[in-house]
């Protein structure tokens, strides 16, 4: 309770328009939003935050449904894995040479497989990003 009132005037007194306090969608609870937001769904508790993210992420997504078909997506996974397996075999080629180079003999068969599931568990993306940062792919 601010001092600058006695109990009587506090309890009395006209809350101003960024006193009043809204109902949250997500805990049904009370609480007063903060003046810059527009249409206020959800108080401070970070439970009722995420809800609120998750129930915006997915009106999004209702309201923007992908314009391409998904065959669009099928083939750029396909494509995605072709690069994939081309990286592998360089790998596997940079291997080879460089146990020739030392006399010995690489099992490239052997590996082929581990690196396959090692890329694909890392993911193209960051397996892009680490051979653009090195210039591995150039």
């Amino acid at each position: 309770m601010c001092e600058r009132y006695s109990s009587f005037e506090h309890k009395t007194k006209v809350p101003t328009k960024s006193e009043e306090k809204c109902p949250c969608e997500f805990c049904g609870g009370l609480f007063v939003p903060r003046p810059q937001t527009k249409n206020p769904r959800a108080c401070d508790k970070t439970s009722c935050q995420k809800a609120r993210q998750k129930a915006n992420e997915r009106e999004w997504r209702e309201t923007n449904q992908p314009q391409r078909p998904p065959e669009y997506f099928a083939a750029q996974r396909k494509q995605r894995f072709k690069r994939l397996l081309e990286l592998i075999e360089k790998i596997c080629n940079w291997l080879t040479v460089g146990s020739r180079m030392r006399g010995e003999a690489f099992p490239v068969k052997n590996f082929r497989p581990i690196f396959i599931r090692f890329f694909q568990g890392l993911g193209i993306r960051c397996v892009n990003k680490l051979c653009h940062a090195n210039n591995y792919l150039e």
